[in-house]
């Protein structure tokens, strides 16, 4: 089903903005900071609709209801970005990985200038990017810099659109069914995708598509002495620059449930029919806190990995348990979502000792210990 785009006569002005997920611990005494990036970044805008009545006004109400609140998408080549005239059709020349911020390039032939914008993708995974340095191409090559960073691998050959980009938005929040006459109404969107969406690669959407779905499961968990990486195939298979032994139909994975609640969610990973050295490794080497995930990916019909698995799972290590019994050993071991940090107790205190943890170096609270329970007089009786 084709993206439905938003038409622009309808559209008075709009603002846009790029979101980070940053936050910052600032203290109160020295005013200090520290910074926490999570990685993520997003393109938000804000509309005002021109003010319509009529067939035009209803129009608009059929487009945004039609949407069905957060589950749906919609495509807006934004008006605001000036396209530059005489341009060729630059492509990809180096496969780039999700989380990249840099792409090497051909097929240029005027440059382009910081500030400018290109699309990669079409219908359900369009991206918009921003460059952050003038373009000057080299012959034909250029390597861009931009934002945000890619939210999904970009394949050899990948065409850059420079005519016309646009972006995948959905509503953040339902829309009014009437709205009052002689008023222009407000939207506030964000990237594209039904709640708790994935980022898929058209192969991997064309691929959900086929009635005879091949679904595998890829876990990766952290030990003591390093990484364990099993998938639910057989054999060895080289998949994200990294080697995944076979577990066939003795890997197990136990419920994976998404709302659209925050909540601290887990799941638990199991293997049956282990050799003993697995289950000395669970014995000795799990600890609690470290990290694992899990992937669930796709087989074309030759075996091969369909690019690219989708992350469905990242946690921290809780409970390993073995079950030994005459037939089989099985080792289940829980995970919980970072969440769970939430429903912790925090152990910091107005001490010096804590404070020197949070921010190293500041004394704010040097002298509590030595005024602890003191009398102190003030003024004259």
């Amino acid at each position: 089903m084709a993206i439905p785009v938003l038409p622009l006569t309808l559209v008075s002005s709009l603002e846009r903005r790029l979101i980070t997920s940053v936050a910052e611990a600032r203290s109160p005494f020295t005013g200090t900071s520290q910074i926490q990036d999570w990685g993520a970044s997003w393109w938000e805008y804000q509309f005002e609709m021109a003010v319509t009545q009529g067939a035009p006004a209803r129009r608009l109400s059929a487009f945004f209801t039609a949407l069905g609140g957060l589950r749906g998408r919609f495509l807006f080549p934004d008006p605001s970005i000036e396209v530059p005239v005489g341009l060729s059709t630059p492509y990809v020349t180096e496969a780039q990985v999700a989380g990249a911020s840099t792409l090497r390039t051909a097929g240029w032939g005027l440059g382009l200038g910081a500030g400018d914008f290109f699309q990669l993708g079409s219908d359900a995974t369009t991206r918009l990017y921003q460059l952050t340095a003038d373009v000057t191409p080299l012959g034909s090559e250029a390597t861009l810099a931009f934002v945000p960073p890619l939210r999904a691998s970009v394949p050899v050959g990948t065409l850059l659109g420079l005519d016309a980009p646009s972006v995948l938005l959905r509503l953040t929040a339902p829309v009014l069914g009437h709205q009052p006459r002689g008023s222009a109404p407000f939207y506030v969107l964000s990237p594209g995708g039904p709640l708790m969406s994935r980022d898929l690669t058209l192969a991997f959407a064309t691929a959900l598509a086929d009635h005879s779905l091949r679904p595998v499961i890829f876990f990766e968990g952290q030990f003591a002495t390093g990484w364990v990486r099993i998938w639910s195939g057989l054999g060895e298979v080289s998949w994200n620059e990294q080697i995944w032994a076979g577990a066939g139909s003795l890997l197990g994975l136990g419920s994976l449930d998404e709302t659209g609640e925050v909540v601290a969610g887990g799941t638990a990973v199991s293997l049956s029919g282990v050799p003993l050295d697995l289950v000395q490794m669970a014995i000795e080497e799990a600890r609690q806190g470290l990290p694992g995930r899990i992937w669930l990916g796709l087989l074309a019909e030759n075996g091969s990995i369909i690019a690219d698995p989708v992350q469905a799972f990242s946690g921290r290590l809780d409970v390993p348990e073995i079950k030994d019994d005459a037939n089989t050993c099985t080792i289940t071991i829980s995970y919980e979502s970072r969440l769970i940090d939430l429903t912790v107790a925090r152990t910091w205190r107005y001490t010096h000792e804590s404070q020197q943890v949070l921010f190293p170096g500041d004394l704010g609270f040097e002298y509590v210990t030595a005024i602890q329970d003191r009398e102190i007089t003030w003024g004259r009786g």
